[in-house]
């Protein structure tokens, strides 16, 4: 895929894509904040999420791998106050998030206050000679896929934001793929939006002073669920895009990385 077709892709008002915030904003400014759930229930839905539920873990199985449930964090809303964020989050189960993709037709027919609004967070993580890294996972959890973005979901189960902050997950997280450690002061948020499964994206950059030669020597993946980081150079960066699955291509130019 071109880099304007996926601009042009961004922008298309007919997909459910929706950008809910763009800047550049370092994670030590961003707050959240846990309130009351607004997200509408239907019986019907919720019925036929955990029954495709029980499918998805039955094919975990059957593929030696795992998937669990957790609680995890959903999007409500994004209070911009002068040079700070808040976001206010409510909690639902991963079960019904992830379910939920296979049901996005009725869910929009249904209306907005039935979406999933899940938050889940990727990274484009640059190392200091222009080299933007991935993460190839292990066959430890079920997934679609085996190159990912640097980032994953944010639970609740994991890790309370009402006791700890943003910036700490999200350094968590990183640290548990990569086994490095970076500065709250490096991560900044690019963008928010709303993917093509109703849920919701955070974005973030972080150009470190460290090289790939230098994260290639320190990568241990904690949970054991990344295999290796994977390198691709700003040079040879389209073309690795052209092969990625829309809904990873688009952020590309979500976070406008080509400018």
């Amino acid at each position: 895929m071109l880099v304007w077709e996926m601009l042009k892709l961004s922008q298309d008002k007919n997909m459910q894509e929706k950008i809910l915030f763009s800047n550049n904003v370092c994670v030590q400014n961003i707050y959240a904040k846990e309130v009351f759930p607004t997200r509408i229930i239907s019986n019907r839905l919720e019925e036929n999420c955990k029954k495709k539920w029980l499918e998805l873990r039955q094919k975990a199985e059957e593929n030696n791998s795992k998937i669990w449930d957790s609680e995890i964090y959903r999007f409500e809303n994004i209070i911009i106050d002068k040079d700070k964020i808040i976001l206010n989050v409510s909690t639902l189960p991963f079960s019904i998030r992830l379910a939920m993709n296979f049901f996005t037709k009725e869910i929009v027919e249904l209306g907005e206050g039935y979406k999933p609004m899940g938050m889940f967070f990727s990274c484009f993580l640059k190392t200091y000679d222009g080299f933007y890294v991935f993460v190839e996972k292990t066959k430890k959890l079920y997934a679609e896929r085996i190159i990912y973005f640097v980032g994953g979901v944010l639970s609740k189960t994991e890790i309370d934001l009402t006791r700890n902050s943003l910036s700490e997950a999200i350094v968590l997280e990183i640290e548990e793929e990569t086994g490095v450690v970076f500065c709250a002061e490096e991560i900044y948020l690019k963008s928010i939006y709303v993917n093509e499964n109703l849920n919701c994206c955070s974005l973030f950059s972080i150009e470190t002073k460290k090289t790939k030669e230098e994260l290639e020597k320190s990568f241990k993946s904690k949970d054991g669920e990344v295999a290796k980081l994977k390198f691709v150079h700003f040079d040879q960066l389209k073309e690795f895009v052209k092969k990625l699955p829309n809904k990873d291509a688009i952020k590309f130019a979500i976070a406008k990385i080509y400018e």
